[in-house]
């Protein structure tokens, strides 16, 4: 099971924005590539999920990332 805690703690860190609800949007600027491939690793690294990087980067806001994450486990 994905700990939520942990979940928000990691988009936290790499979108350096307080994420403590899975109603957060994305824009253009907080949602780039690099923050998409910096969610793959840390993904993969403390879940042992690998997502499909398209499907990732078309995810609106956290609900979207995070129904991705538990689909694949």
């Amino acid at each position: 099971m994905i700990n939520i805690e942990s979940f928000f703690e990691i988009m936290t860190d790499v979108l350096e924005e307080e994420i403590d609800s899975l109603g957060f949007q994305f824009d253009d600027d907080i949602w780039s590539s690099i923050a998409v491939v910096s969610c793959l690793a840390e993904f993969d690294d403390q879940f042992d999920i690998l997502l499909d990087g398209d499907k990732l980067s078309n995810c609106k806001n956290i609900d979207e990332v995070y129904k991705l994450l538990i689909e694949a486990k």
